[in-house]
């Protein structure tokens, strides 16, 4: 009997699941036909002349050039943008500000799938605008601390101003950083460092260390994926970090600050890891506390 009553009560539950797979299902669809018909208004009421991808995406180009560069896998992307929804309401832009700039590698882990979908119909200087559904935008849930609700169609007007390699998202980096260009040094390696903090009587990190640390790592674009909480130091041991974290490491001496900014081949390389996107040039800020 109790062998009976728990493959009822599996099987119930099992139904229970389908059929609030079914749910969700229904309710995607819902949404997907009311983004296409919000999208068809915006393209209507603006007599835009798009093509539509196999995606979903609607999209147009305006080329700046027939001899621009096109990118390809691994290229870091700039982009200059205006986001809105569709009854026209804005929720980001950044057209001048070479700061706030979308930064990414391409065809790796974009912000949007639809951005990366319609740079890569672009050529570097190329403009276009693209009216993305919710599954190629944010998806279900709000951004934009609600500016954007869940489900919401988006259009997205941008210029790709910039294709580079990682050694260019670094020099670009430390550029728009504006780091004095006699005080950053560039290893054989790729990597580049710059001393924020000098201390020549600390005891120097070697090849076996271990110590203390405090440390933020960011994309190139600022945003961070990982830093030290609270102030509270992070134990380390040369041996057991990426390789350009190693050689920034035994630069240093106790009490020491120090930028370092790395391509992706001294870092998380092809694969990349957790947050962390193939191709990824990144940069960490690191101050050793102690040495043992």
């Amino acid at each position: 009997m109790r062998k009976t009553i728990y493959f009822f009560v599996t099987g119930l539950l099992l139904l229970q699941g389908c059929l609030m797979n079914d749910d969700i299902g229904q309710q995607d669809e819902a949404r997907r036909a009311e983004n296409e018909q919000l999208i068809n208004q915006y393209v209507a009421a603006n007599n835009l002349q798009v093509q539509t991808s196999a995606s979903g995406l609607r999209y147009r180009i305006f080329p700046a050039s027939t001899s621009g560069a096109t990118p390809k896998l691994g290229d870091q992307i700039v982009l200059s943008y205006i986001g809105r929804l569709t009854n026209r309401t804005l929720f980001d832009s950044a057209l001048n500000n070479r700061n706030s700039f979308i930064r990414f590698p391409f065809r790796v882990n974009a912000a949007l799938p639809g951005i990366d979908e319609v740079v890569g119909y672009m050529k570097e200087g190329d403009s276009a605008v693209a009216l993305m559904p919710f599954y190629l935008a944010f998806g279900s849930e709000p951004a934009y601390g609600g500016k954007v609700p869940g489900y919401s169609p988006i259009v997205f007007e941008t210029r790709l101003v910039d294709i580079q390699t990682e050694d260019e998202a670094l020099q670009d980096y430390i550029a728009r950083r504006k780091f004095p260009a006699d005080s950053v040094v560039k290893t054989t390696s790729g990597l580049y460092y710059y001393f924020t903090k000098r201390n020549p009587t600390g005891t120097a990190v070697s090849g076996r260390s271990t110590g203390r640390m405090l440390y933020k790592g960011m994309f190139v674009n600022g945003s961070v994926f990982d830093q030290t909480q609270n102030n509270q130091a992070a134990d380390f041991n040369v041996n057991g970090v990426i390789a350009g974290f190693k050689e920034g490491l035994n630069l240093m001496r106790a009490g020491e600050k120090i930028v370092l900014m790395m391509p992706s081949g001294i870092g998380y390389g092809t694969q990349g890891r957790g947050s962390i996107p193939p191709y990824a040039p990144l940069v960490f800020e690191l101050e050793v506390v102690s040495v043992n």
